[in-house]
């Protein structure tokens, strides 16, 4: 029955329920919610999305940022989503049946290197969620990523964007995802941080190291003295911006204040569960369980509540535009679209 999946999709416990039971939800409406009527949390984001029917976008403000960092509701995520991060200018530059004529074209067809790897992550990709096993889901994940590859060929394809894709696609239909994803790609995270030398994302690592230096001397420097090297933990959740690191709805809510905040958002998650870790850290032995620990307090963080209080509370979290500018002149080359472009409200 039901009680085998949890709101979001994912089986919960046992043998997965034979046959697809579920699965005719359609590609963009894959989240249960609640009957009986509107979420009392829906009222304050009225006016929002009145803004956004009658003119197409929302405008940032004080209040607006506060409720993305309370958690968008459920029902609105998708749309939200698109129109927090703007999707529509990135997609205003290509004419209207861009992404069809990218499905139909010759490039789309071939075998290359990049749809091998995306054949090969395919059902490696949320295995366990009712949608994605499913044939149709992952033709729609095929799609959107070869398309992707085809229109961003110096990225191609990199094993992380099938979770970023597959995500989007769990509230947003799939020339949507296509758009979503080109947008996080260009306008909210570093050049090359995809590429095959990563050095967008080799970069804010360094970035991160430095904020750990700074604000949590502490802990910085028992995983020196472990000669604990932590990137290789948060390697993994800047490529897969939390998605399969931290409890699903804790990684959703990690999600909205990104799309918002861009890449400081991210960094201030990081520093919150380096300082959620500083006690199991500190009473590491050894580098291995240093590293489990802090891999350990991600998977487990309660409530995203006990999260989000450090990340967005606590001073030593705070991580604003000016300060990724000041890190990334200090750790960037030279050259690059590597400033955060996002606008401070």
């Amino acid at each position: 029955g039901e009680d085998h999946w949890d709101r979001y999709g994912f089986f919960i416990e046992g043998e997965p329920p034979s046959g697809d039971h579920g699965a005719e939800k359609q590609l963009g409406d894959k989240i249960d919610t609640p009957r009986g009527g509107r979420r009392p949390q829906n009222r304050a984001w009225d006016k929002y999305m009145e803004q956004l029917s009658d003119h197409g976008k929302i405008t940032r403000t004080r209040e607006l940022r506060h409720l993305v960092r309370s958690g968008v509701p459920e029902n609105l995520r998708g749309k939200l989503w698109l129109a927090i991060v703007d999707c529509s200018s990135v997609r205003s530059q290509y004419h209207a049946r861009y992404y069809e004529e990218l499905l139909s074209g010759s490039a789309f067809q071939e075998q290359t290197q990049a749809s091998w790897e995306i054949d090969k992550d395919l059902s490696r990709t949320f295995p366990r969620h009712r949608m994605f096993s499913t044939p149709s889901a992952s033709s729609a994940l095929r799609r959107v990523l070869v398309a992707f590859s085809v229109h961003q060929p110096h990225v191609g394809y990199c094993q992380s964007l099938n979770l970023l894709a597959a995500t989007m696609l769990l509230f947003v239909n799939e020339e949507q995802a296509f758009w979503l994803l080109n947008t996080v790609l260009t306008e909210l995270l570093p050049d090359k941080y995809y590429t095959d030398g990563m050095e967008g994302c080799l970069m804010d690592q360094q970035c991160l190291r430095q904020l750990l230096i700074e604000r949590l001397p502490r802990v910085s420097s028992t995983f020196q003295r472990l000669e604990a090297d932590w990137q290789v933990v948060t390697m993994q959740w800047s490529l897969c911006l939390f998605i399969t690191c931290l409890p699903f709805e804790t990684a959703l809510r990690v999600w909205d204040v990104f799309f918002y905040d861009g890449a400081p958002a991210l960094s201030r998650v990081a520093l919150a569960l380096f300082k959620l870790a500083e006690p199991a850290v500190a009473s590491s032995t050894n580098a291995i369980q240093a590293l489990q620990a802090l891999q350990d307090v991600a998977q487990a963080v309660p409530e995203p509540a006990v999260l989000f209080d450090l990340a967005f509370g606590d001073r030593k979290c705070k991580v604003v535009a000016a300060d990724m500018a000041r890190l990334r002149r200090r750790f960037g080359p030279a050259e690059g679209r590597w400033l955060p472009t996002s606008p401070p409200l």
